[in-house]
């Protein structure tokens, strides 16, 4: 394989509008071997998946796992494909044999595409670049001093969208987690596309709505700090029954047919929020339901039975973590939820899959994936381990649980890579994280099919309601004309 002396990453982004001109980019690179690295990014779109699909013959295509969802049928997960550890630092490396067909699935692919990359942790990009030159480098030794192995690299991403999380981190902390501060950020060269693709007919009015968003996204002028929310989309926060029956408006018909909950969601910023609105469109959906409760204990403790004894099992059940389902979990057959661990990638059943019940047993639940309707395969979920990550408590939780939740309602950050046709945004606290207003907004296809229901006993008197805009414009790429 011939490598570049001078290995210059190259990236994307943006969106569409110069698409021809990035499979051209694509296709020469992996014609002369030469690695490279492209970025697609800019508005909220599906260039990177459109991407993938032009180049299926040959390609290896990932993103964040937090992003997984049924429209990526053609992907794996990051961390699925390239088993990388779940606290990736400046050491790590990914678990992943240097030879076997793991190793020469990788070999053999001549394009990486990585989306979502902005929301991903620099750590993890370098972890994957070490591992990369170790199995490339067992093919041919010169490619261990090669970035990314000489892999042609796309990451695809948006950086109005969501940031790495870091856990109770500072502003300036979690800018630091970005792509762009990873060691090989110097050799990419970035593109941007230009077109959304998620509102694809642009007349008048959605054009006008497509600049709003990059307006909102920008952090620009009047949305700086807060930005007005229209009155064809106002409700009120208090009213939440009302907001779940504009999102689901036939929530209570048992007959009510899958299309109705796939490509609908209601977002808030908070696991809190989502669990109280979950709740509550759970008891409103028909059906008789049936709740398990978790198994929970603690290990990794230097004392484990003492601090059994510290912490009873009532403490235990109570903590609710991201990524881990709560203690107790309330399921009807019928009712959408989704996944929350990769239990068979092969099946697209990955972190963030839209599933919908179909039975439930004393030890496993009955699925189907809401995109493939009443006639897709049907999957029996067994409860498995989940954990706390370490420093989140002073011992480690073992939650023995489904690896479910209910999807009447999300948090902005799962939403992030979807697309929906009707958007119900609970703001009854404002956003706090970079860009949030911005994903959730941007997750519709159409201006009139959003609600934004804030506090409204919060708003001044005489005032058009205004919601807080949260933007770390240090995090944004220079902007392109």
């Amino acid at each position: 394989m011939k490598t570049s002396a001078d290995p210059r990453t190259l990236a994307y982004f943006g969106i569409n509008g110069r698409l021809s001109t990035l499979d051209e980019k694509i296709r020469q690179q992996i014609i002369i071997h030469r690695t490279v690295h492209y970025d697609i990014g800019g508005y909220p779109s599906s260039s990177s998946n459109n991407v993938a699909r032009k180049f299926h013959q040959f390609k290896l295509a990932v993103l964040d796992a937090d992003v997984w969802n049924s429209c990526y049928s053609i992907t794996r997960t990051a961390h699925s494909r390239f088993k990388i550890p779940l606290n990736a630092d400046d050491s790590t490396t990914c678990t992943l044999p240097l030879t076997g067909p793991h190793a020469h699935i990788i070999q053999e692919a001549k394009l990486i595409i990585w989306d979502e990359a902005v929301m991903c942790g620099k750590y993890n990009f370098q972890t994957v670049d070490r591992a990369l030159r170790d199995i490339m480098g067992a093919v041919d030794e010169r490619l261990q001093d090669v970035p990314f192995g000489s892999k042609v690299v796309v990451f695809g991403g948006d950086f109005r969208q969501i940031l790495p999380v870091v856990r109770k981190g500072t502003r300036s902390e979690v800018v630091r987690q970005s792509i762009r501060q990873a060691t090989f950020w110097d050799q990419i060269q970035v593109l941007h596309l230009t077109q959304n693709m998620r509102i694809p007919n642009l007349g008048p009015e959605a054009t006008a709505f497509a600049q709003k968003l990059l307006s909102i996204g920008n952090g620009d002028h009047q949305y700086n700090e807060t930005v007005e929310i229209p009155e064809e989309w106002l409700m009120d926060s208090t009213d939440v029954t009302a907001l779940i029956d504009m999102v689901y408006p036939s929530i209570r018909s048992p007959e009510s047919h899958l299309t109705h909950y796939d490509g609908r969601a209601i977002l808030a910023p908070k696991n809190i929020n989502v669990d109280d609105i979950n709740n509550l469109a759970y008891s409103i959906f028909p059906g008789e339901g049936r709740s398990y409760i978790s198994n929970d204990k603690i290990i990794d403790s230097d004392d484990p039975e003492g601090a059994s004894a510290t912490y009873p099992v009532e403490f235990l059940h109570s903590i609710a973590t991201s990524g881990v389902p709560r203690d107790e979990l309330q399921l009807k057959v019928g009712m959408p939820i989704i996944l929350l661990r990769n239990l068979d990638p092969d099946r697209g059943l990955c972190n963030g899959t839209k599933l919908f019940v179909t039975a439930l047993y004393d030890h496993i639940i009955g699925v189907r994936r809401i995109d493939q309707g009443y006639d897709g395969d049907e999957y029996f979920l067994p409860r498995i381990n989940m954990y706390t990550t370490e420093g989140e408590y002073p011992f480690i939780l073992c939650r023995r649980q489904f690896p479910v939740r209910a999807a009447f309602a999300m948090t902005i950050n799962k939403a992030q890579g979807q697309t929906l046709s009707t958007v119900g945004i609970y703001l009854d606290e404002p956003v706090f994280a970079h860009s949030q207003l911005y994903v959730a907004l941007s997750r519709a296809t159409d201006s009139a099919n959003i609600k934004v229901a804030l506090n409204l006993s919060n708003q001044r008197d005489n005032t058009i309601p205004k919601t807080n805009n949260a933007v770390y414009r240090e995090a944004l790429l220079p902007s392109v004309t």
